[in-house]
């Protein structure tokens, strides 16, 4: 039973509440009583009951009361709860940077792997290039030679034998004859928009034959056939919907985040926002993208194509000899073939089929129907040669020969080797002991930063090893 001292001091804990209660009301509604006696003063009106004043004091009290701020959002991206470096990555690809992407959607992986769990579930294996696979990395070049006028006499879609050799200008290929545009739709091709230059050089000396392949070659790209992890990426509906100058992205570090990588309702750390997060990496990217998935290295030699490819660690290569002729009456024939490399070993693994401009502008030829059958061959190959398959289930004590296999790499690889040791821990097959002694033999002590220090720590270290790596690529 409660002693008569415990019931007296909650009596007058009861009486201090109602006190403060009573103040608070007051001091809020006699100044509004004031105003409106003297609002009635002024009319000349009445209330219509002893009691209407008040009452209507009390709704104007709390009618003034605006919630609807209290439940919107802070700031314009806040219900954007994508890690820091994933939204870096996203930002980067969609402008035009997928190098510079890639290294960020690993250094995500490395720094938030609970937060990169479709990253993990969604790695392939690769036969061809024998190891895993988050994004096969493709490049295109092309070396002309040949009668070089301002008429290339490209394969256009309304070609005949009439108009044969008269193809598109080489200086104004922004639409052909009847006035369709040629050029890189960003929408259709899963939001990232090609470099204009280097759509102009690829159309301006290939034509239809240019749009053709580039059209497989997305149509693949987007079902992520070369890989999921830059192939699904497009911009946020609440980034899109306001300028970009409005949207201020906060960072924040989830300590105990779910199994699908959903923030939870542990104490994040909050770090300073990033004011621009789409510019990291601008200047560092060394080829524009032709089309989302490919980068285009320029009107060079196969030789310095293959050259450039291995520089900057590419995977695949697709190169186009054309040869320009004079033909009679002022004619100009195009005569272009495609060579699928595999970079690494710089071997040829096919060549398409001639494409002559000659032979497309033929009575009863539909341009685009024989452009298709021509490079046939070529996606037949790239079909049935570099396929990505579901990882193979691992042993421990395989994927820890994997691991150490990887401690030899360069810094140009470091990033992509710390993100395939979290794939293994994701898998079950490492210790926290063993990703802690792998981390600080392929990085050190800055590798340990990103393993245990802080958000911010974390993307600084990011930063600094992925300006690192396109440093050393560029030596």
């Amino acid at each position: 039973m409660p002693s008569p001292f415990f019931n007296l001091r909650l009596l007058m804990w009861r009486i201090l509440s109602l006190v403060f209660v009573t103040t608070v009301f007051v001091d809020f509604s006699l100044p509004l009583l004031a105003q409106e006696s003297e609002l009635q003063d002024a009319s000349g009106e009445e209330p219509s009951g002893g009691t209407s004043g008040k009452s209507s004091a009390t709704s104007s009290l709390f009618g003034d009361l605006q919630i609807g701020p209290l439940l919107a959002p802070r700031i314009p991206g806040m219900d954007d709860l994508r890690p820091p470096l994933k939204r870096e990555s996203n930002s980067a690809f969609l402008a035009g940077r997928p190098a510079v992407a890639l290294e960020l959607c690993f250094g995500n992986m490395v720094t938030q792997p609970k937060k990169a769990v479709a990253e993990f579930e969604g790695v392939r294996y690769s036969a061809a290039l024998k190891r895993p696979v988050w994004a096969i990395r493709w490049g295109v070049s092309l070396s002309v030679r040949g009668d070089l006028g301002a008429d290339y006499g490209v394969i256009t879609e309304t070609m005949s034998p009439a108009n044969r050799g008269g193809g598109l200008d080489r200086n104004d290929i922004s639409s052909d004859p009847n006035g369709n545009e040629i050029g890189v739709e960003g929408d259709a091709l899963g939001g990232a928009v090609g470099d204009d230059a280097a759509e102009t050089e690829m159309s301006g000396a290939l034509g239809l034959v240019s749009t053709v392949v580039g059209e497989l070659f997305s149509q693949r790209f987007t079902k992520g056939d070369f890989g999921n992890a830059l192939s699904a990426i497009q911009p946020p509906a609440h980034l899109t919907e306001q300028p970009a100058e409005q949207v201020r992205e906060t960072q924040e570090e989830d300590t105990s985040s779910t199994s699908d990588g959903t923030p939870s309702d542990s104490e994040t750390e909050f770090v300073a926002p990033l004011e621009d997060f789409s510019s990291f990496g601008s200047g560092m990217e060394p080829f524009p993208m032709w089309r989302p998935g490919i980068v285009y290295l320029g009107s060079i030699s196969s030789e310095e194509a293959l050259a450039k490819a291995k520089q900057w660690d590419l995977d695949f290569l697709l190169h186009f000899d054309v040869v320009i002729k004079e033909g009679r009456n002022g004619t100009v024939q195009n005569v272009s073939r495609c060579r699928l490399f595999m970079v690494s070993s710089e071997k040829a693994l096919v060549v398409s089929k001639g494409l002559d401009s000659f032979e497309a502008a033929k009575a009863g030829t539909v341009p685009r129907d024989y452009v298709n059958e021509q490079v046939s061959s070529l996606f037949t190959v790239i079909d049935k040669q570099i396929p990505l398959v579901p990882m193979p289930k691992l042993s421990a004590e395989v994927a820890k020969r994997r691991v150490s296999s990887l401690f030899s790499g360069s810094k140009r690889d470091r990033m992509k080797a710390l993100a395939e040791v979290r794939l293994y821990q994701h898998q079950g097959l490492l210790s926290d002991e063993d990703v802690e002694k792998a981390f600080h033999i392929i990085g050190g002590s800055e590798a340990l930063k990103m393993l245990y220090g802080t958000t911010q720590d974390q993307i600084d270290t990011v930063h600094e090893w992925v300006t690192e790596s396109f440093e050393v690529a560029a030596e």
